[in-house]
């Protein structure tokens, strides 16, 4: 059966097991990103997390109730957020105001998911300024009817991005779903 308590729990088993992998190599940050359908699911999701991982010093989970939230690693500054109520060229500006490293990023980036589908936009701040880079992020998600009948077809695939603090953006590692052919 596909009821949603099950698929709720599957999906926390498999962020579990991978959360639990991946901090065998390193500390793991978990950024609970609330979307326009899943708010409150993303909500317990992030707090069941919380939880499962509270005595893990190397696990953090940041499930507050703000939309947007910031990642910052050695000069390199992420921002994400679902996209759906903010103005994508306001978001630079955004960041600057929200977030306490904005003074000390050498790259800025914006990622939001909202359209469920890769796109890519520049900002520059005068000509002298580093720029804010936003990133509309390609989706796992299945296409449902509401999202077929407004012609929403992307292709189901995932985006790993590596950072390098002095150069930037490194590389981008693609997954695409090669079963989903529509």
């Amino acid at each position: 059966s596909n009821m949603w308590q099950e698929v709720f729990r599957e999906g926390r088993k498999a962020i579990v097991t991978k959360v639990q992998e991946l901090n065998k190599i390193a500390p793991v940050h978990i950024l609970m990103i609330p979307g326009n359908h899943d708010w409150e699911k993303n909500f317990y999701l992030g707090d069941s997390l919380e939880g499962w991982f509270w005595n893990n010093e190397n696990v953090h989970v940041d499930n507050s109730p703000n939309p947007r939230k910031y990642f910052y690693w050695n000069g390199v500054l992420i921002g994400f957020t679902h996209g759906n109520n903010e103005k994508v060229s306001d978001l630079p500006l955004i960041m600057a105001q929200e977030s306490p490293y904005w003074s000390t990023a050498t790259w800025k980036e914006f990622h939001i998911g909202h359209w469920h589908q890769k796109k890519d936009l520049k900002f520059s701040h005068l000509n002298e300024f580093t720029g804010v880079s936003v990133k509309y992020m390609s989706s796992l998600a299945s296409t449902d009817s509401r999202h077929h009948k407004k012609g929403y077809l992307g292709r189901k695939s995932a985006e790993a991005i590596l950072w390098d603090s002095d150069n930037g953006l490194f590389a981008n590692f693609h997954f695409n779903d090669i079963y989903n052919k529509k």
